[in-house]
């Protein structure tokens, strides 16, 4: 059950941010796992220049804006960039924010998304190669933002994660449990958004 369609009202406003171009997205292979995220495939000098940018157009986020990111080294960089940009106070990681695991297809090709999208698509339970599901993952996300609820109020928070996590955190916020039986489009690399609560 999404706890958010109990939620009238959110104690603070949330930012998301996906990482910018990876060595990941120009090999063209899967990195969800901690034991190559956390320490490899960064951010290339295209993918530091795109979240540069995104942030900059972001008039609206302020020095004091918190910042939390996946501990992946792609979602690090993004964020460290941001917090430079904005001049906030520092980086917090959270594991809960990284990556969609993705199981046996760990560095194969990224073509192989397609296969874990037809599980999605049946069920948001569905999972196939050791992968995560839809609600696995909303599960953590939702975690993330009721852990600030406790911890914040009044603040603008920024959200560094991925593409699969935060496709699917939009979808929470939506009341929408599973993304993938509703065609919602892939986030962009380096792409910020609000995050709108859906009463």
């Amino acid at each position: 059950m999404n706890k958010l369609l109990k939620v009238k009202k959110l104690h603070n406003q949330y930012y998301i941010l996906r990482h910018g171009q990876s060595r990941v997205n120009v090999l063209g292979v899967i990195s969800s796992q901690p034991k190559n995220g956390l320490t490899k495939f960064g951010l290339t000098s295209v993918g530091k220049k795109q979240v540069g940018q995104s942030v900059r157009q972001a008039k609206f986020l302020k020095s004091d804006t918190i910042i939390y990111s996946s501990d992946f080294l792609r979602t690090r960089q993004s964020a460290e960039i941001a917090k430079k940009i904005l001049k906030a106070k520092k980086v917090s990681c959270s594991p809960k924010l990284r990556e969609r695991n993705f199981g046996r297809l760990e560095l194969t090709s990224s073509v192989n998304y397609a296969k874990v999208r037809k599980f999605d698509r049946q069920s948001r339970v569905s999972h196939g190669y050791g992968s995560e599901s839809v609600a696995q993952v909303m599960k953590r996300m939702l975690e993330v933002i009721f852990m600030l609820e406790k911890k914040y109020s009044g603040r603008q928070i920024l959200l560094v994660s991925h593409g699969d996590p935060l496709k699917i955190l939009l979808a929470a916020f939506k009341s929408n449990n599973n993304p993938f039986t509703h065609g919602a489009k892939t986030i962009p690399l380096a792409s910020l958004k609000k995050l709108t609560l859906k009463n």
